[in-house]
């Protein structure tokens, strides 16, 4: 049976969808691989309380600590205070990054230091 002209069949709009979807699903993982991760949401110090003694006194960070950290602004966290703080403080603090493995900042500047 064919379709009248100027109308394309059912066939062919349903084919047509299907591939479209197929082209946009394409598009948007092109796009998600491009898009730099989602920042954490706090640019506040005291939220890294947690993290203090593991900055500090060289212990191990706590899992606390570690959320605390998954869960700050890191670039923003870095541009208030990388060229402010004492160079060891700030080299313990990105150290904590690998070690509670919040990895999505490597290789991103921190003052004058990049996170490993």
């Amino acid at each position: 049976m064919e379709a009248p002209r100027g109308r394309k069949s059912s066939m062919a709009i349903s084919c047509s969808g299907v591939v479209g979807v197929w082209c946009l699903a394409v598009l948007l993982l092109c796009m998600a691989e491009s898009v730099p991760q989602v920042r954490g949401t706090s640019c506040n110090p005291t939220s890294l309380s947690a993290c203090g003694s593991a900055v500090t006194g060289g212990t191990p960070p706590t899992s606390q600590c570690c959320t605390e950290l998954q869960n700050a602004d890191v670039p923003c966290l870095c541009n208030t205070y990388a060229n402010s703080e004492p160079a060891a403080d700030v080299t313990a603090a990105i150290a904590l990054l690998g070690e509670c493995d919040v990895n999505q900042y490597a290789g991103v500047a921190c003052g004058p230091y990049t996170i490993p």
